[in-house]
């Protein structure tokens, strides 16, 4: 707790000396985006405690942001004006900047942004318009849900609960500060824990159930203390300050306004300082000082005649802003659509062209691939022409050569058809001879070189026919078997 507080009071210093600056200084000791986020988160926290130095912060990083083209910076610059705008109670000049925060946001395309100006705008709007809070806080769980943006859902859920128990529906609004709590718990934010206690506290003292509510508002008060935030600390105190009158404790119950007075002075809330000045009368009243509590509620009548006519100003002014902020959402809507329009038309475009390039592609290469094979088909073309010129004169020779073959097959055929019908009277004659010798050599009727000699005659007249018959089968220039006796 000590390091908390040593670290907060640090924080203080450093922004007291930032806030000696001038402008001009200011601007020149911003360098790059990190330090004007830096100084934006600042500004938001001073939110709580110094609204007045957290706005001269904001619009600071607002003018650089414009400077550096930065639209984070910019937006983010008008979200933090807004937040400090808010809590010095000065509702419609927050929501006039949560809604130009809003249209940086939706050009830009934040997701996270745009949820957190719902947000926003949610807590602005409760005042005097629960409809459109709900509507807001609902966009919020929507888009926060999709995103897991916890933080967001839960400070939506407790909002809820809030105009719940505003509207007198108890039982809503302990079921969404049941889930705001788990969600807090679930990733520790300690401020988001603090407002959710002190909002069960208050449900459950308008339930009456007083036990309950002083122990979730000690909670709340305990953390508020602890981190120094001077706006929980100053409505958690008017609730004690409640709740301790209804138990009679009255020294405690004027312990509770006077510091919730004086830190709402502090503030210069002038809401709270209303809500104060309020209470003292009806202590003061209880407690029989009816002096006391005429002069609180002279000072209530003043502050009532007051707020009411700037109450009127603001609403008309708001009003003004609204139209003019409707206006702007409505060109941005139809800007958005025509991009939307634009972006199908380019995409339809982009498709189209590369269906066309692949259709091109597709064709190219089909050209190409028929060029080829129509190469190849000439080549195959001439090889087979080639082939076929080789093959008519292989024919042709074929042709002569089974010609020749024909024409000496017909030749032999007639020489073998003359060799048969003159083998009987060619080769027959030495034959018969033969075997006449042989009967008369049996018979011993010639003498053996008679015989001889007759058998050589008849051998060599075979030999002679049969050599005649050979060449005149294998020899062209001879027409006939037949040869000439010597």
């Amino acid at each position: 707790m000590k390091g908390i507080r040593l670290a907060n009071f640090i924080l203080f210093l450093n922004l007291m000396l930032i806030s000696n600056f001038s402008l001009a200084e200011t601007t020149n000791s911003i360098q790059g985006f990190n330090n004007i986020d830096s100084l934006i988160y600042e500004s938001i926290k001073l939110a709580r405690y110094a609204p007045i130095k957290g706005l001269e912060i904001a619009e600071r990083t607002l003018k650089v942001s414009k400077k550096k083209h930065y639209n984070r910076g910019i937006a983010e610059s008008f979200r933090s004006i807004g937040i400090n705008y808010h809590n010095s109670n000065k509702k419609d000049s927050a929501i006039f900047y949560y809604l130009k925060a809003l249209d940086v946001f939706k050009k830009t395309n934040d997701t996270f942004g745009i949820a957190k100006v719902y947000n926003n705008l949610g807590n602005s709007y409760k005042y005097f318009n629960n409809q459109k809070a709900i509507y807001f806080y609902n966009q919020t769980i929507k888009l926060s849900q999709e995103k897991n943006y916890k933080n967001l859902t839960a400070a939506s859920y407790l909002s809820i609960g809030s105009l719940s128990s505003k509207e007198k529906d108890y039982k809503t609004a302990n079921y969404n500060f049941f889930k705001a709590l788990q969600l807090f718990k679930e990733i520790n934010d300690i401020r988001g824990l603090m407002l959710t206690y002190q909002n069960m506290g208050v449900n459950f003292y308008y339930q009456n159930e007083i036990s309950q509510a002083e122990a979730n508002l000690i909670k709340a008060y305990e953390i508020a203390k602890v981190n120094n935030n001077k706006i929980s600390l100053s409505s958690i105190n008017l609730t004690l300050a409640s709740i301790n009158m209804a138990k009679q404790k009255y020294q405690i119950a004027k312990n509770n306004i006077d510091e919730g007075i004086e830190i709402a002075k502090e503030l210069y809330d002038e809401k709270l300082i209303y809500d104060f000045t309020l209470t003292s009368y009806e202590l003061e009243k209880k407690q029989g000082n009816y002096k006391s509590a005429l002069a609180n509620l002279e000072q209530v009548h003043s502050r009532d005649s007051l707020y009411y006519k700037e109450n009127v100003s603001n609403i008309l002014s708001l009003h003004e802003e609204q139209q003019k902020s409707l206006e702007k959402q409505k060109q941005y809507e139809i800007q958005i659509e025509k991009q939307e329009k634009y972006v199908i038309i380019m995409v339809f475009a982009v498709i189209v062209a590369a269906l066309s390039i692949s259709v091109i592609v597709i064709l190219n290469k089909s050209k190409r691939k028929a060029e080829r094979n129509n190469i190849r088909l000439k080549k195959l073309n001439e090889e087979i022409s080639i082939q076929k010129e080789n093959l008519n004169q292989i024919n042709l020779k074929l042709e002569d050569i089974i010609t020749e073959r024909t024409k000496d097959l017909t030749v032999k055929n007639r020489k073998l058809s003359e060799y048969s019908s003159h083998l009987s009277h060619q080769i027959r004659g030495p034959v018969a001879t033969l075997k006449g010798l042989i009967m008369l050599a049996e018979d011993e009727l010639i003498n053996e070189k008679e015989y001889i000699k007759q058998m050589k005659k008849c051998v060599d007249d075979i030999d002679d026919q049969i050599m005649d018959i050979n060449i005149a089968l294998h020899d062209a220039s001879r027409e006939g078997l037949n040869k000439e006796d010597e």
